[in-house]
């Protein structure tokens, strides 16, 4: 006999008793158009190759993170409720695509209700904020938060260490202004910055001495 295990999925459906049925049409409507919209957007800047690599690295790391949340959850506080709870969404893909707009075009403005510009870097921000306030306030928030902050991390681990540059041969987004602090406030950058930095140390260390070596082997032209 299964234990109590919930079932994670991230394509809108769940499985139960050999079934398949869609949890929220609604949803799924939302999903295609967000994936349509986001793939034309990024794919003339990525291929479409590496587009479908995005979506199944960060679809796979949702996946995994929603489920070890659920099952932590349970063994800290006892309740069932973590683990019977039926869990479904494309939206953890839909906050990656946010990140990977935030990479592709930090400088992109946009109207948000026609009252102020919006630079898209804050996009992902802006989507994990409200995200946060709400789960507060609701219980129901455990069923999309997962989703949106693993989702929101593992396309930024993506991009960030292991997104292939077709130009340069070279993997990931070394800029400055994609920094894991970058999704926080200017206050607490400083305090991040600390603790990003030992990671980024301990994942990154051999990619940076090949991007050293890979920059003094590049001529230089003096003007």
């Amino acid at each position: 006999m299964w234990g109590p295990f919930p079932w994670v999925s991230s394509s809108n459906t769940i499985s139960l008793d050999s079934r398949l049925y869609c949890t929220c049409p609604s949803k799924l409507i939302v999903s295609i158009f967000g994936l349509l919209l986001c793939g034309k957007l990024l794919e003339p800047l990525w291929t479409s190759r590496e587009v479908l690599k995005f979506v199944v690295f960060v679809n796979t790391f949702t996946l995994f993170g929603v489920y070890a949340t659920a099952v932590t959850s349970y063994y800290i506080t006892g309740r069932e409720r973590f683990l019977y709870t039926k869990l479904s969404g494309f939206h953890g893909v839909l906050a990656g695509f946010l990140v990977g707009v935030k990479q592709a075009m930090p400088d992109q403005e946009f109207s948000l209700y026609g009252i102020s510009q919006i630079r898209t870097q804050w996009m992902p921000s802006l989507l994990l904020l409200p995200s946060i306030i709400i789960s507060f306030v609701t219980p129901e928030a455990i069923r999309f938060l997962p989703f949106t902050i693993f989702g929101t991390y593992g396309s930024w681990l993506y991009l960030r260490y292991f997104q292939r540059i077709p130009e340069t041969s070279l993997m990931g987004n070394p800029e400055d202004e994609f920094a894991f602090e970058t999704f926080f406030p200017l206050f607490i950058r400083p305090v991040v910055h600390v603790f990003a930095s030992i990671f980024h140390n301990v994942l990154c260390g051999s990619n940076h001495q090949r991007r050293d070596g890979h920059h003094s082997e590049t001529p230089s032209v003096a003007v």
